[in-house]
């Protein structure tokens, strides 16, 4: 692992600008490094960013793990290029270059910043094969009470995780904060008892914004197989597809009152404020684990660039977030080429 808060302090003082305090850079290429950079991150007294290499990471123990007690920033992006010469200077933006990877047999990532401060990012990264410990969700990030940060999770792919013991195979919580997704895949999760494979909450606070996300052939054991909103706190969700899941594909239960805009809904739970250009029609999936569009899918140029909370400026591909006219609905973009892969595994 190489550590240097140096390079971007001296990019803040060449830019004339003033930092409040120093950041730490990690570069991280492999599961041991990983696991030392999130767990020195979490006191270490700094904003902190964990850059990790392409390539496939495993736990040895039960999760990468991140408990933040100094109330400070932490973001994770993965894709970084790691060779003697280019050491996580320059990365590519597809999430599969760097897998996070539960191998059925651990749970993959669990943050918590236990202050009110400090925003928690996740950025391109898949993260996929996880299984629920006794304390944690396959996917678990969440901001600690009375939080005024934000957590966001973009250009990601969460798939294929499979939870018992009561918990979602994946759960966002920001409290009192702001959460932010966009960009993200969440596909193949499935659950053993009656929760949802996907639970975002918001208990109060800015809310909860969802654009440009595909929730597609989750598996839960109870009445929603997809996924569900949470809290008191309002949720805007825009470009987004729902679609083959068990059960209800989405459920509204939050007492904040919920903006929809532009979204392919297969079957829903609960009654938005507002609900424009709604759509419940076959995206028409480029291949059975492929969530991107096939070239005569009702859902291209089908989106509103506009919505509340922005769209972002790539796909969960790392590909431009609006190409060949309008932008989509879903987390991928239509481009000319289709680059197909297989979730599956």
């Amino acid at each position: 692992m190489k550590r240097s808060g140096v390079p971007i302090l001296l990019v803040l003082l060449g830019m004339g600008l003033s930092p409040v305090a120093p950041a730490t850079m990690y570069c991280v290429q492999d599961a041991a490094t990983l696991a030392a950079a999130l767990q020195d991150a979490g006191s270490n007294g700094m904003d902190d960013e964990i850059r990790i290499a392409a390539g496939s990471y495993t736990p040895s123990g039960l999760v990468f793990g991140f408990f933040g007690s100094d109330g400070k920033s932490l973001t994770i992006e993965g894709g970084y290029v790691q060779t003697p010469a280019k050491s996580c200077l320059e990365r590519g933006d597809d999430p599969a270059l760097t897998v996070l990877d539960g191998a059925g047999a651990h749970a993959v990532l669990s943050l918590y910043q236990n202050k009110t401060t400090g925003d928690l990012a996740v950025r391109n990264l898949t993260l996929r094969n996880g299984i629920a410990t006794a304390f944690n969700a396959p996917v678990d990030i969440a901001l600690g009470d009375a939080s005024t940060a934000t957590l966001s999770l973009e250009n990601a792919v969460v798939v294929g995780h499979h939870a018992s013991g009561g918990f979602p195979a994946a759960v966002l919580n920001s409290a009192t904060g702001a959460l932010v997704v966009r960009n993200v895949v969440f596909a193949q999760n499935a659950t053993t008892a009656s929760v949802p494979p996907v639970y975002l909450y918001a208990q109060s606070g800015p809310g909860m914004t969802f654009n440009n996300v595909a929730v597609a052939d989750n598996q839960g054991a109870g009445s929603v197989g997809g996924i569900r909103f949470g809290g008191g706190a309002p949720v805007a969700i825009g470009n987004s597809m729902f679609w083959g899941n068990s059960g209800t594909d989405l459920e509204l239960n939050t007492t904040g009152g919920a903006a929809l805009d532009s979204d392919d809904i297969e079957s829903l739970a609960g009654t938005p404020d507002s609900n424009a250009n709604p759509l419940a029609v076959d995206p028409h999936f480029a291949g059975a684990g492929d969530y991107r569009l096939r070239g005569d899918s009702p859902l291209r140029d089908a989106g509103n660039a506009g919505v509340p909370g922005g769209v972002g400026t790539l796909d969960a591909a790392g590909q431009p977030r609006i190409a060949l006219g309008a932008i989509d609905i879903g987390a991928y973009e239509l481009t000319d080429a289709i680059f197909r892969g297989d979730f599956e595994g």
